[in-house]
């Protein structure tokens, strides 16, 4: 019994030892930021530490504001440490590199310097956006041997019926940017104004059979929405009631040429919308068509570019 209570005092003192370290934080190195968010912050921030290397990227809306002081939202460093800034803080990146500076002082009385990083954000296709081209990369084969190529259709006459692709070419798309998903995307409306002739192209093959519509009627006549993926940097254009029509790719480092399969190129100067519409063709499938603009407008689609320019 004696050694039972005087085993059970030591372990109580032990304990006592023990909890007035952890009290003291002598031994708490951590320095780190766990989580923060700013104002019109675009997506989720990336923190990254190496060592004494320590920095945040985050992606920022300056269209919302169009200034660099931007507040901070939230901050939570690591468990015992503190931070010289806080919630409602306004942190400033109003210089050459966007860059600031958060310290962050851990329960052991250790610093560290996090370099944070404001990577500014406005969404390129927003505005308003006149075609400029319409062209078709083609084949049966793909280009494997020598069959592919490109037809301008917003120039060609007797191949269509009725309102032809030429109907477009005064059509002034607009990109209306509402606001941003959770993750980050932008999204917002499409309007399709027809332009001064007041119309839209049916994409009626000559032979009165062959609706190209579904294949070439990506932007509706109606309108629509779109979402830009940050991650992918992938557009997925939409019906009006949010139902996916096709996604594009956005290219705006013009000029560029541009070859679908490695094969033959074309050069586009003004910003492009590319699609994917292979699934879309007929697929007739006979090398009947080959060097036909019908087989690389109508049976065997790949590309589909819409040029455009502000």
């Amino acid at each position: 019994m004696i050694f039972s209570v005087l085993g059970s005092i030591a372990l109580i003192s032990c304990q006592k030892d023990i909890m007035k370290d952890i009290n003291d934080g002598g031994w708490n190195k951590e320095r780190n930021i766990t989580e923060i968010k700013f104002e019109n912050q675009i997506g989720l921030a990336t923190i990254t530490r190496s060592g004494e290397n320590a920095t945040i990227s985050f992606k920022y809306n300056l269209d919302a504001t169009g200034s660099k002081k931007i507040k901070l939202l939230s901050l939570v460093p690591s468990w015992g440490a503190t931070a010289n800034m806080k919630s409602g803080d306004v942190v400033d990146f109003d210089n050459a590199s966007n860059q600031a500076k958060i310290v962050v002082t851990g329960a052991n009385g250790q610093q560290l310097e996090w370099k944070v990083n404001m990577i500014p954000f406005a969404e390129p296709i927003k505005g308003d956006w006149k075609i400029t081209e319409m062209m078709v990369y083609g084949g049966c084969d793909g280009g494997a041997y020598g069959g592919d190529h490109w037809v301008n259709i917003g120039t060609l006459v007797s191949e269509f019926l009725d309102n032809k692709p030429s109907c477009e070419m005064d059509n002034i798309i607009t990109f209306e940017q509402t606001g941003f998903t959770e993750s980050g995307n932008s999204v917002g409306n499409i309007i399709n104004n027809p332009g001064p002739d007041g119309k839209y192209a049916d994409f009626k093959w000559k032979n009165g059979t062959d609706d190209a519509s579904r294949i070439y009627r990506l932007i509706p006549k109606s309108g629509g929405k779109w979402e830009h993926n940050v991650v992918t940097d992938e557009y997925l254009i939409k019906d009006a009631s949010g139902a996916l029509i096709i996604s594009a790719t956005f290219r705006r480092d013009v000029p560029f040429e541009y070859k679908p399969n490695s094969k033959k190129g074309y050069t586009f100067t003004n910003n492009t919308l590319i699609f994917n519409v292979k699934s879309l063709g007929l697929f007739v499938g006979s090398w009947n068509w080959i060097y036909n603009a019908y087989d690389g407008v109508i049976a065997n689609p790949w590309r589909y570019c819409i040029g455009v320019k502000r």
